[in-house]
């Protein structure tokens, strides 16, 4: 009997996911780790686990499809990825490769990550997203505090030798620390906080609370050394956010509906606005720490330099002539490779050959900085990659979803406030910040990273939990 209960134990860690999700989760991390990718094949044994895990989920799933078709807003996604193939057909003579395994990775995220199993117990979902996200808050911590050891130690390492190029430390005036892009780094952040704090309102006790407030403090100060926009964005957008969605349905303000909404709106805007200016707060007093440092330092009787010294932490002269730092160049140059083809699209990973064969003139690819492979728009990359077609079939799962989660929260029932309705509070925050930073960067649709893989799977708990599939499925 107890062997029996062990066979069905592992057949049921491959079947279900969970072991997938452990170690797909593994693989999105250390891909946008510098350090880690200085390990021979490190990345390719967990691309090919990742893919052999995957691959007897989804034969699991397509055995029993009758189960999983009911949830909700799935076939707008196999719409969406039908899309996704017609476009790479019709543009195969510019490549096909590439374009196949992000398609593959994209099918992990749908059929995987965001669709849930209705006849899984509660209990097992709920450890299952636990030790998910714990495994990435505690991983996002020690990058972060490295990183900020990275700073202190005033290390700098460019190697352009490597493929992918190697920088780390210090710069260009930004940390980039242990991760392979600041931008990227500082969402994860973001994701982080919240992400804690939804552990804090799971468990309770002192350790929990200890990790949080750390946490917390660790990827505040990774965020404000990044000098990410983005990431100030993201931050801003996901605690106006939680304050709301904690405030309109807090007990105390039920008695006026009025009160309630303008107590919420005005609070969540005065915390967008702090939290927009802290981080910046943070690197002046740095600089001014690190200018008043330098200045200490000099011998008597020496004169002072002329120039005044450039701020340890800052990229201002970057972004002097060009505020959006070349996004509005590549989202007009998106616009042009799009009007060339606007019912089907290039396909996104044929973007650039396309353009070198059709548009040889456009920003994409003639700048004096390289040839870009995004538009730094998930919105825009999906316009110019599928068309039209394929632009509207996202929208509208994107509406959906939007227009499901928001009735879905604010439903005024009392009982969920200090059971289910906090830390939905604080998912929903960090789908919020997710969804800010596709603004920014485009790595939410076609990218294997770490957002990728919290958008996905957190959006399909609360999708599965507020269409009414399972309502204890994160209680």
């Amino acid at each position: 009997m107890k062997e029996n209960n062990k066979i069905r134990g592992i057949f049921e860690g491959f079947t279900s996911g969970f072991l997938f999700k452990i170690v797909y989760l593994a693989l999105v991390l250390i891909s946008f780790n510098t350090f880690a990718l200085d390990v021979p094949y490190l990345k390719t044994v967990f691309v090919a686990l990742s893919v052999a895990l995957g691959g007897i989920v989804l034969v699991y799933r397509l055995i029993h499809f009758k189960r999983f078709i009911k949830m909700k807003y799935i076939w707008i996604l196999v719409a969406f990825l039908a899309s996704y193939l017609l476009s790479l057909l019709l543009n195969l003579r510019y490549g096909f490769l590439e374009p196949i395994q992000a398609m593959v990775w994209m099918t992990f995220q749908y059929f995987i990550l965001f669709l849930k199993d209705p006849a899984r117990p509660c209990e097992k979902s709920q450890r299952e997203f636990r030790v998910l996200s714990w495994i990435f808050c505690v991983y996002q911590f020690c990058c972060s505090a490295a990183s900020l050891v990275l700073l202190f130690l005033n290390y700098t390492e460019l190697n352009f030798e490597r493929q992918p190029i190697k920088l780390a430390g210090i710069v260009w005036g930004r940390l980039w620390g242990v991760y392979t892009d600041p931008n990227y780094a500082s969402v994860l952040s973001v994701a982080a906080i919240f992400l804690a704090l939804y552990l804090v309102k799971c468990r309770k006790g002192v350790f929990v609370k200890i990790f949080f407030g750390i946490n917390t403090l660790i990827q505040l100060l990774y965020i404000a050394f990044s000098d990410s926009r983005t990431g100030l964005v993201c931050l801003a957008a996901a605690g106006a956010c939680y304050a709301y969605l904690r405030l309109v349905k807090l007990p105390k303000l039920d008695r006026s509906r009025l009160v309630r909404q303008t107590v919420s709106c005005v609070t969540a805007i005065c915390i967008l606005c702090v939290l927009l200016i802290v981080p910046k707060g943070v690197t002046y007093t740095y600089n001014k720490v690190i200018e008043l440092a330098s200045s200490n330092i000099t011998e008597p009787g020496e004169e002072m330099p002329q120039t005044p010294q450039e701020p340890a932490i800052g990229r201002e002269q970057d972004i002097e002539s060009d505020v959006s730092n070349r996004r509005f160049d590549l989202w007009k140059s998106g616009l042009e490779i799009y009007r060339m083809k606007p019912i089907f699209g290039v396909s996104i990973f044929n973007a650039v050959a396309f353009a070198q064969e059709q548009l040889p003139t456009t920003y994409l690819i003639n700048n004096d900085a390289g040839i870009f492979d995004s538009l730094h728009n998930a919105f825009l990359n999906v316009l110019m990659g599928q068309g039209i077609v394929g632009f509207v079939i996202f929208m509208i799962f994107t509406v959906l979803c939007v227009v499901l989660l928001l009735k879905g929260y604010l439903k005024p029932k009392k009982e969920e406030y200090g059971r289910t309705s906090v830390r939905n509070a604080a998912l929903l925050a960090v789908l919020v910040a997710l969804g800010a930073s596709m603004l920014f960067v485009g790595d939410i649709v076609y990218l294997n990273s770490g957002a990728s893989f919290l958008f996905w799977n957190i959006l399909g708990c609360l999708v599965f939990y507020y269409s009414g599939e399972e309502r204890e499925a994160l209680a």
